[in-house]
């Protein structure tokens, strides 16, 4: 993985939230799989965590990044629905941004 010259502790957030995500949005029956990834594009590295989630339909790839939003009950999925928005939070904190690449029974790929 390429340096990366950051807050600790943001990044820290950051991947232990997206990481959190993926191990609580997997199906029953799937065992869960996280790559982690990293590339250099000029003086920035974006740094991916792909997933074998369930998957976020397209239409709420913005909004799953709303302070307590679930698009699941939580009796399917426990979780406070803050993960997302703290991640995204914090990685505006850093000056950048997040987004999500996402198949529905496929997986997702926050980048």
């Amino acid at each position: 993985m390429p340096h990366v010259k950051a807050d600790r502790t943001l990044l820290e957030l950051i991947l232990s939230n997206l990481i959190d995500n993926a191990l609580t949005y997997v199906s029953k029956d799937t065992s869960p799989k996280i790559e982690i990834s990293s590339l250099q594009e000029g003086q920035y590295v974006v740094i991916s965590i792909k997933d074998n989630g369930i998957g976020i339909p397209h239409k709420f790839h913005e909004k799953i990044f709303d302070l307590f939003q679930r698009l699941h009950s939580e009796e399917e999925y426990p979780s406070t629905g803050m993960g997302l928005a703290i991640a995204k939070r914090a990685v505006e904190l850093l000056g950048e941004e997040i987004r999500v690449e996402s198949e529905v029974g496929v997986g997702s790929t926050f980048l």
